[in-house]
């Protein structure tokens, strides 16, 4: 299981830092370094993505569970998989590849 979020970007003298606060001490995630990157705002934006992982993957389980119970509610409804039945195939296999699994 990865490090519980929310995490934070924090600026350091070597680059930048992500971190998870834990009993008020912060514990280093990820660490950017800016070095061979085409510039600071492509450092800052790589370093905001890492530290929304924890938020995306929560929201993507969320869209799947609630996307699986519509599929669901729609086959009681007509029998079948409906036409517009979202495949989620990439949507878990995102998930598993972040669990581990």
């Amino acid at each position: 299981m990865f490090t519980p979020g929310p995490w934070e970007v924090e600026q350091t003298w070597t680059g930048l830092v992500v971190t998870q606060v834990r009993t008020g001490k912060p514990y280093r995630v990820a660490r950017i370094y800016d070095r061979f990157s085409d510039g600071r705002v492509e450092t800052w934006a790589n370093a905001r993505l890492i530290a929304a992982a924890p938020d995306l993957l929560a929201a993507l389980e969320e869209i799947v569970a609630a996307t699986e119970r519509w599929n669901a509610s729609v086959e009681a409804v007509i029998g079948r998989q409906p036409s517009t039945a979202i495949d989620l195939a990439n949507a878990w296999a995102a998930i598993a590849a972040v669990k581990g699994g």
